[in-house]
């Protein structure tokens, strides 16, 4: 995890792991709703709209996130940019 504040008056928060990774296909549709990237039938809970509500959430306060990938089996990064508070 990295947090970097910027001259420009935003600050950067970004988080790296060394996971399974998604393809670029997959990096696409990560802020679908209910779309779970193929892991409807993993044991991993949920329903696909966490991201989707966070995304939300984040523009409404005027940032932005959005998501990198290095390709399968080779982790991936999450970056969320927001306003500086004043």
């Amino acid at each position: 995890m990295e947090c970097v504040e910027h001259a420009q008056g935003h600050v950067r928060l970004s988080i790296t792991d060394s996971g399974a990774g998604l393809s670029g296909e997959k990096l696409t549709q990560l802020f679908q709703p209910f779309n779970r990237l193929g892991q409807e039938t993993s044991t991993e809970e949920g329903t696909g709209i966490g991201l989707v509500v966070t995304k939300r959430l984040v523009e409404l306060m005027g940032g932005a996130i959005g998501a990198l990938g290095w390709g399968v089996s080779s982790g991936s990064n999450c970056a969320l940019r927001r306003a500086r508070p004043t």
